[in-house]
């Protein structure tokens, strides 16, 4: 704990007694108090001054007197600070003030842990992984490094939480860097799984508040449901409490007033007002009760709290007036020995004027390091007040000479010489910002070291600019910072060309950076043009600059349809493939193989054969996510993708990737289900959807994950929010850009399949209008047409008719004629058999039935099999016949399995007649038809709210929610009319 929190504060605390016990109920819900622990995310704000550290102190103290653990830090004015370092104290803290084994829960983090004890030492740098092996962070690159220290840090305060409630604050959050703000939102966002309690404190005048905490505080409130305290002025009743209580003794009503109005209760104006007039005489102890022989108007009451503070510097002798000027330039703490050089008095002078200072309440020891930093920052402020522009910046350039003779922080110096740049002379500065940004990227602070590189930028000389220039665009990406790498790019590429840059030069810089933004998952508008003009200057070489812009390149053809921008995949360009294999790295090699390329059950197996052999963690990822998604998305093998999903989750966890957890969890969840594994499926789902949430919004697994995951998971046990699914997926399936890529036959399938389950006919059709266009204009083997078709056919199949089938049944046939498979389904068979059947072709739906059952068994999917055994019987019933094996077989299989909604579904009775009475089974019929209940109410010569009570009827014993759900109960069904 902070040495200023720990001890008692010397300020009385006063007032705040609603937001004591709102922060104190969090900590009673983090205990789990009469249910699971629940984490809670609360953000104090206030103008300086106004008591938010007081009050922190005081819900601290008040959370470990009941039972919790709880730390805090503070984040430091200026540029100086060491990435993360708030987060540092924070994890020293819980090593220091929590009584559990730190040592193990790090451990247990493998080789991600090794992240955190780098960031804080102390948590046990030699701790062993379970395996007796010593941890070691591989290297990732900087966005999945970032997210993976977040990801460690996140597991360890949750694990921590499982012990003992946890509550981490951070004071101060305007002066916080970028990663710091980026890491407190990824733990915000999980806190409510692991029981941890979020308390962030900042200054909300206009401003205080920059764009980097502005936007940190709109995502925190929207992603983490954060509840925000604003502290307003003490009431004049508290005012006249707290001079009581810090005076000893009662205050005359009339100057209780009087400190009121001239502050507005704000407390460190208060206390330094008071001050002021207990220092001038104009208050005085008399019989144990202070007076004055002053009117109220006498009393001479600045209007400001600066200028208190100024009229208490202006009273120091002139050495302690100098020492404080001197202070005010350091943005952190300072000492005495950088002071030294920079105020002209002797040590025993410095020494007697730091006894002044801080005698005069101005100056205190720093509670995190040593050095001393100002009471608080209004005080350094007023310093800074008192002196000319000018004047500053040469005092900051002489703290940047004195720091370089006594071996300052690269970062304190890149500061210093950046804040002097109106200095001639600030060059040398270029050296300490570079290595600052160095020093911040190595620990994943890669907001920080893109601030460093561009005070470089300012202060270099011009013939640096270009390189500094390229490097910063490079840091901005790493940062997420995509707007700024755009801007800083295009400055990059002029000043290249304004230098004479060679084509070499600038190749490589448009390579590095256009695979640096697509990575990132930026918008192709953003990067393609970079490839593009890459290629023009690479002109007809083809070497390996070639060949890495190549592999960059979208080869997507565009097939727009209505809404719909669909797209069919041209292939890898095999010479720049062969060229990266025989010439690149590992990491070019990985790129060779792109997911959406066609491959066979050998050409798999040679992506496997060849990842295994690449000790580059990236590369390694990359292969096993291809080799995956070949065996589910092309071959419809899922018992196999599961082995190797398995393999690339180790893999995950093996280096941190945070990325390849994500890619594992979802596509296992996907395996799990179609194997029969429900119940682990949605714990993985579960398990996927925490990870995924800290990709950035745009990637593509938001898309698998909420939407085809979930769809399919939905479907297997015959239940899901199938309308709101519908509308999503077809919102983003019409999206400008959105489906550019091959992921548009799953959004467009899926929004078919959801709105059909729905029994939204309307919407299906509109939607299947443009998508079947779509889908007959490409290749049989285009990824994801396999399971778009098995989709869209099982949605017609649930209407129970569409005119669309023919065009449908084409469209299968000549997949199957072309042997594609139905992806993670499987079985194309089954769809075949589904639209023969629609089709009135009962023989031919009877033969590929048989064969999609043979198919699915083979592949181990229990759920679809059932499904088969279901629909076949359901064929036989809708042509007047009854296949009771097959219905018994289905309803057991249901049963077994936990796909409960199917059960629902007997197709061997009638709307109804299993649950619903015959009035019931009738009201449904007419819902079906899609008649209000008034018109309900007049075919049937009853009262509405009749019809309204059998509907609620229907909806109780059928387990349904809404009228889209009783018409796709009714279709399903393919009950008799009348």
């Amino acid at each position: 704990m902070p040495a200023e929190l720990d001890r008692p504060p010397g300020i009385p605390f006063t007032g705040r007694q609603r937001e004591l016990h709102r922060l104190l109920d969090a900590v009673e819900r983090a205990s789990g108090v009469g249910s699971g622990p629940v984490g809670s995310v609360l953000v104090v704000a206030g103008e300086p001054g106004i008591g938010k550290t007081a009050l922190l102190r005081r819900s601290l103290a008040e959370a470990r007197r009941r039972g919790a653990i709880a730390v805090s830090s503070c984040a430091v004015e200026g540029e100086w600070q060491p990435p993360y370092g708030c987060w540092a104290e924070l994890l020293h803290q819980v090593h220091a003030d929590g009584p559990v084994d730190v040592a193990g829960i790090v451990a247990g983090l493998g080789p991600s842990g090794a992240l955190l004890t780098q960031l804080a030492p102390a948590l046990g740098t030699d701790a062993p992984t379970p395996d007796g092996a010593h941890s070691v962070a591989v290297s990732l690159p900087p966005e999945q490094e970032r997210l993976r220290l977040f990801d460690a840090t996140a597991r360890f305060l949750g694990a921590v939480a499982a012990i003992r409630p946890l509550v981490i604050a951070v004071d101060d959050l305007q002066w916080a860097d970028v990663d710091s703000l980026a890491l407190l939102r990824f733990v915000a966002r999980s806190c409510a799984r692991s029981g941890v309690v979020v308390l962030g404190l900042y200054r909300h005048r206009g401003e205080e508040i920059g764009a980097a905490l502005a936007e940190f505080l709109e995502r925190l409130r929207r992603e983490s449901a954060a509840e925000e305290l604003v502290l307003g002025g003490w009431s004049p009743a508290e005012v006249g409490d707290h001079l009581a209580a810090t005076g000893g003794a009662a205050v005359p009503g009339a100057v209780v007033t009087a400190v009121h109005a001239a502050t507005a209760g704000n407390p460190f104006f208060v206390t330094e007002l008071w001050r002021h007039l207990v220092e001038s005489g104009r208050l005085r102890l008399r019989d144990q009760r202070w007076s004055t022989d002053f009117s109220i108007a006498e009393l001479g009451i600045p209007d400001s709290v600066r200028h208190v503070v100024g009229r208490r510097i202006a009273a120091l002798d002139r050495p302690s007036r100098h020492l404080l000027t001197a202070a005010a330039a350091f943005t952190g703490p300072f000492t005495l020995s950088g002071l030294a050089p920079l105020v002209d008095v002797d040590e025993p002078a410095l020494l007697d004027a730091l006894d002044a200072a801080m005698a005069a309440g101005l100056v205190q020891t720093a509670p995190q390091c040593p050095g001393y930093v100002f009471s608080h920052a209004i005080v350094r402020y007023a310093v800074l007040d008192r002196l000319n522009p000018d004047r500053v910046a040469r005092l900051h350039r002489a703290v940047a000479r004195s720091l370089e003779s006594t071996g300052g922080a690269a970062a304190e110096l890149a500061y210093q010489y950046h804040a002097s740049a109106g200095v001639p002379g600030a060059e040398p500065g270029v050296r300490w910002c570079l290595a600052a940004a160095e020093r911040a990227a190595a620990g994943a602070g890669h907001a920080m070291a893109a601030r460093y590189l561009a005070m470089a930028v300012d202060i270099a000389p011009v013939a640096e600019r270009a390189g500094l220039l390229c490097r910063l665009a490079l840091a901005q990406v790493d940062a997420a910072a995509l707007d700024d790498a755009e801007r800083t790019g295009r400055a990059a590429l002029d000043a290249l060309a304004a230098g004479g840059a060679d084509d070499v030069a600038t190749v490589a810089f448009l390579s590095r950076f256009a695979a640096a933004l697509k990575d990132a998952g930026a918008p192709a508008g953003r990067w393609v043009p970079l490839v593009d003009a890459g290629l023009r200057l690479v002109g007809d070489v083809r070497d390996l600059a070639w060949a890495r812009l190549t592999l960059l390149q979208e080869r997507v053809r565009p097939i727009e349809v209505g809404r719909l921008r669909l797209g069919g995949w041209l292939g890898v360009d095999e010479d720049a493939a062969r060229l990266a294999r025989e010439v690149g790295d590992e990491d070019d090699a990985a790129r060779s193989f792109e997911p959406f390329d066609v491959r066979d059950p050998a050409g798999t197996a040679h992506v496997l054969a060849s990842t295994r052999r690449w000790r580059s963690p990236t590369a390694r990822l990359r292969g096993l996510d291809v080799a995956a998604r070949d065996l589910m998305y092309r071959q419809g093998d899922v018992r196999a993708g599961a082995v190797v999903l398995t393999e690339l989750l180790a893999e995950s966890e093996r280096v941190g990737s945070l990325h390849g957890r994500a890619e594992a969890l979802t596509q296992l969840a996907l395996c799990q289900s179609l194997l029969g594994e429900l119940d682990t499926a949605d714990r993985t789902w579960s398990a996927a959807g925490a990870v995924v949430a800290a990709l950035g919004p745009d990637h593509r697994l938001h898309v698998v994950a909420e939407i085809a995951l979930g769809a399919i998971l939905g479907y297997l046990r015959g239940s899901a929010p199938w309308h709101r699914l519908g509308e999503h997926a077809e919102r983003l399936a019409t999206q400008p850009g959105a489906t550019a890529a091959p992921l548009g036959f799953t959004l467009g399938s899926f929004s078919v399949l959801a709105h059909c389950l729905a029994g939204d006919r309307g919407p299906a059709e509109r939607m299947l209008v443009e998508l079947v266009d779509g889908m007959e204009q490409v290749r049989p083997d285009t990824y994801l047409l396999n399971g778009g078709a098995w989709c869209v056919a099982a949605g017609v199949w649930e209407l129970g008719d569409s005119p669309f089938v023919p065009r449908l049944r084409r469209l299968v046939d000549r997949l199957l004629d072309a042997g594609v498979s139905a992806g993670p389904a499987r079985s194309l068979e089954l769809a075949a058999a589904r639209l023969a059947g629609l089709d009135g072709d009962v023989d031919g739906a009877t033969a590929w039935f048989t064969r999609a059952r043979s198919v699915l068994t083979a592949g181990g999917q229990r759920p679809m099999c059932a499904i088969v055994d279901r629909d076949e019987a359901l064929l036989a019933q809708r042509h007047g016949r009854r296949a009771p094996a097959l219905r018994e077989a289905a309803l057991a299989a249901f049963g077994r399995l936990g796909m409960t909604g199917w059960m629902r579904d007997d197709p061997a009775a009638p709307i109804g007649t299993d649950v619903l009475t015959a009035r019931e089974a009738e009201v449904l019929r007419l819902l079906a038809e899609g008649r209000t209940n008034r018109e309900i109410a007049e075919l049937l010569v009853v009262a509405e709210p009749t019809v309204r009570r059998h509907v609620a009827n229907i909806y109780r014993k059928l387990g349904i929610r809404n009228r889209a759900e009783a018409t796709g109960y009714a279709l399903r069904r393919a009950a008799p009319p009348g």
